[in-house]
């Protein structure tokens, strides 16, 4: 019975939310699985792959049952954020780890100026730079607001409170956030009784304004549109994985001087009912990646899109080499370079694990598998996952209770 309600609360919290402390520095090596099948759609798996090491795991020193810490993680070179949405009765916080070494140590740990109770904040964060995205979709009754922070020496002051000009109730704005630069682009998928929207705004100096509301030409209530997001120079792609009987979407918004045209939309060319296509989204340049975590009953997928002018074109569906259902593959997805970092955040019993992909030409090989050195069933290992360069950061938001970890790895010779 523990074991079913444990399933049960992690399927529905990680549905709904994409979330002085220590962190505790691991040099072990993980567990690592590289599969043996020899191909699984466009993906083959190379088996003589450079290894992933497990480099540390974080923790909060002040961490409790329910935090879910790591419930939504970001890295860029030498810098993580680490979203504990549930901290102090749901209020939220996010926690900064900086690299020296080899050991990761923290640095700050951030929250709202007038977070509240119920806020969610740190549900989904983004990084560039010294700039953080953290989203709150839970404030003032689900609402929601998106708050940036920069980076000064060490310490981490609140720049900017973002809200839609047309907030209402139940929006969940802040569901899902994208940091490009100067630009924010933040999802708020329930707007509009679930039609969705997704917003655009601009940092002007030190002031940030909004610059452009998103919607589906075809959309319609209950599609989730802004159910994910993502955003590379002047290109955003929103995703509404529960578009057309949960099939999913995914649109594709170019800039054009200060107005955003949508000019694609992007649909998996095996697509069916309940796939949830959509369901993650990232952006590298000219190539997409795609989650349909629903894909096969919840086995799950990932397609990768590749951009030739305003035309989209699939090149890839990944599956992991040891797929089997309710793993739900494709729940989150990074994309850095040439490599791909997929979450499986219930596969094996809710232990979860993470896929690294690498392309390879024009194809896309599986790397390895990568589990935690000390991971146990219903932890939701995979249940966020971010990636830069050699180095992958997994989040496992419900190790513990919910208390929550964070694992880093890195690929031998990085």
């Amino acid at each position: 019975m523990l074991a079913t309600l444990k399933t049960l609360m992690c399927v529905l919290l990680m549905a709904a939310f994409a979330v002085p402390v220590q962190a505790t520095n691991l040099t072990a090596t993980a567990r690592l699985s590289a599969q043996n099948s020899s191909s699984v759609r466009d993906t083959a798996v190379d088996s003589a792959a450079r290894p992933w090491q497990q480099q540390a795991e974080l923790i909060a020193s002040d961490g409790k049952p329910a935090d879910h810490f790591a419930g939504a993680v970001a890295i860029r070179g030498d810098t993580i954020l680490v979203g504990a949405w549930g901290k102090n009765s749901n209020r939220g916080a996010v926690y900064v780890f900086v690299q020296r070494g080899a050991r990761w140590t923290q640095q700050a740990k951030i929250a709202a100026g007038d977070g509240a109770a119920g806020d969610h904040f740190g549900s989904a964060i983004a990084l560039v730079g010294d700039t953080a995205l953290v989203g709150a979709p839970g404030t003032a009754g689900y609402t929601g607001a998106v708050y940036v922070f920069v980076r000064s020496g060490g310490r981490w002051i609140q720049q900017a409170k973002l809200t839609a000009h047309d907030a209402t109730g139940k929006d969940w704005f802040g569901r899902a956030v994208a940091l490009g630069g100067d630009t924010a682009l933040v999802g708020a998928w329930y707007q509009n009784s679930g039609a969705g929207a997704a917003y655009v705004f601009e940092r002007h100096g030190t002031r940030w304004a909004e610059e452009a509301r998103l919607s589906a030409t075809n959309g319609q209530t209950e599609d989730y549109f802004g159910t994910s997001v993502a955003i590379s120079g002047g290109i955003a792609l929103v995703g509404a994985g529960f578009q057309h009987g949960e099939t999913g979407a995914v649109y594709v918004f170019m800039r054009e001087g200060t107005r955003w045209i949508q000019r694609a939309q992007v649909t998996a060319s095996d697509g069916v009912s309940g796939d949830i296509f959509g369901s993650f989204v990232a952006l590298n340049g000219d190539t997409a990646l795609i989650g349909a975590a629903g894909k096969a009953s919840y086995t799950g997928a990932a397609y990768i899109f590749v951009r030739t002018a305003t035309r989209w074109a699939q090149t890839a569906k990944l599956m992991a080499g040891d797929a089997a259902p309710k793993d739900w593959f494709g729940r989150s997805a990074a994309l850095s370079g040439d490599t791909a970092l997929v979450g499986a955040w219930y596969q094996g019993k809710g232990a979860g694990a993470a896929y690294v992909f690498e392309r390879q030409g024009s194809h896309w090989m599986q790397r390895v598998k990568l589990t935690a050195q000390d991971g146990s069933p219903e932890d939701c290992f995979g249940g966020a996952v971010a990636l830069s360069g050699g180095t992958a950061l997994v989040g496992a938001g419900f190790r513990n209770a919910a208390t929550g970890a964070a694992y880093v790895f890195i690929q031998n010779g990085e």
